[in-house]
Formats: C-alpha cells, sequence, structure tokens
C-alpha cells in the first residue's frame, strides 16, 4: 500500500485527534466535537505550512 503525502496526512491527523478526544473529553458528545475539531485544526496547519513552505522547495 503506497500512500501519498495527502494521505498519510489524514490517516495521522484522524489517528491523533481520536486519540485525543479519548484522552481528553468524558462524554460521547464533548469526544466527537473535539475529535472532528482537532481533525479539522491539524489538516489547516498542515496544508497551510505546506503552503508557505511551497516557494522554498524550487
Amino acid at each position: 500500500m503506497i500512500l501519498n503525502h495527502f494521505q498519510a496526512m489524514v490517516i495521522f491527523g484522524l489517528a491523533v485527534s481520536l486519540a485525543f478526544a479519548f484522552l481528553s473529553k468524558n462524554s460521547l458528545s464533548e469526544r466527537v466535537r473535539y475529535a472532528v475539531w482537532a481533525f479539522l485544526a491539524f489538516l489547516v496547519v498542515a496544508i497551510g505550512l505546506g503552503w508557505l513552505m511551497y516557494p522554498f522547495s524550487r
């Protein structure tokens, strides 16, 4: 199974956000809300950093 960078980032963000949610929140609704928020934050930050570093790759 060969993953590109985006797929690996999505899987990593999903796994870490689920772990953070289950370790830090008590109720199921809080866990779901926190997992979604953390996942989207991971994606936004990673895409933003990649976009900022793109000019230096040339």
